[in-house]
């Protein structure tokens, strides 16, 4: 079963995983192959009082680390101390005491006196464009307008922008395995709608991590497989809309069955072979 991996970006993944696990029979099948540290603290275990109260004697001991930041995930909170009402205050604070996200309209740029160009690069209501990027091409925060959802990132225009768009990668500490993935950049947007022709030219300057757990992307059979080495293995399986879209017809409990019963007596077989 993939969840025995120990790499610590993978648990992240998949305590933020909604495609497993499905229901009790689901659980109940694998129950000698689950990381029960990690099923304490997923989102749809969590979200699930049936499923919890269940598995309560596998799941308790390991409630008290996982259990509050799991609820505050299924609740919309942010993990500090502010309620989810709070937060949605502060930002609007913040929204209505910076002008530039306020602009709609690109003459508005033009009749600004002074801009502050970090704050504008976030603004989700102008009519993004190439011609209003190339026209203020080095004012712009890049690695904050790279990261703006509303910006339709396709081929044409990350190709016309190659060279100026932010392509910081996650930094890894071989010695601790320690990920940082701060949120700037390219990679780290998640609403880009990669497809074939993106990957083919940017696959080797993008992180498979984020890239595999993106919602956007435009996600067939035939992506999957072109890029098969790119994919991050371990993301694969939770990536809610690769499922709904390549694998649909695994949607059902009895048929996913027959699939990881065949994985799973393979996987035996090559372990038996080993020792």
């Amino acid at each position: 079963m993939p969840y025995l991996v120990e790499n610590n970006q993978f648990k992240d993944s998949f305590i933020y995983d909604e495609t497993l696990p499905r229901s009790i029979d689901f659980i109940e099948r694998y129950e000698n192959l689950w990381d029960w540290s990690l099923l304490a603290g997923n989102n749809v275990v969590i979200s699930n009082g049936t499923i919890r109260n269940y598995f309560h004697d596998q799941l308790s001991p390991y409630f008290e680390n996982n259990l509050e930041a799991a609820l505050n995930r299924s609740m919309g909170l942010n993990g500090s101390e502010e309620t989810f009402a709070e937060e949605i205050e502060v930002n609007d604070h913040f929204f209505r005491t910076h002008r530039e996200l306020q602009f709609q309209h690109s003459d508005e740029i033009e009749k600004a006196t002074s801009i502050d160009w970090r704050i504008l690069s976030r603004n989700t209501l102008l009519p993004w464009s190439q011609e209003i990027i190339e026209r203020h091409i080095h004012r712009w925060n890049w690695p904050e307008l790279c990261i703006n959802e509303s910006i339709k990132w396709d081929y044409k225009l990350m190709k016309h922008f190659e060279h100026n768009i932010d392509w910081h990668l996650p930094f890894v500490d071989n010695e601790t395995e320690f990920i940082t993935n701060d949120l700037i950049g390219i990679n780290s947007n998640l609403h880009i709608e990669w497809d074939i022709e993106m990957l083919s030219e940017f696959s080797h300057r993008l992180d498979p991590f984020n890239t595999t757990m993106s919602r956007k992307t435009n996600w067939n059979f035939e992506l999957l497989v072109k890029f098969y080495e790119f994919w991050d293995p371990d993301c694969l399986p939770g990536n809610k809309r690769l499922w709904d879209t390549v694998f649909h017809e695994f949607q059902k409990d009895q048929e996913l069955f027959q699939l990881l019963d065949v994985v799973l007596e393979k996987k035996s077989r090559q372990f038996s072979e080993i020792i």
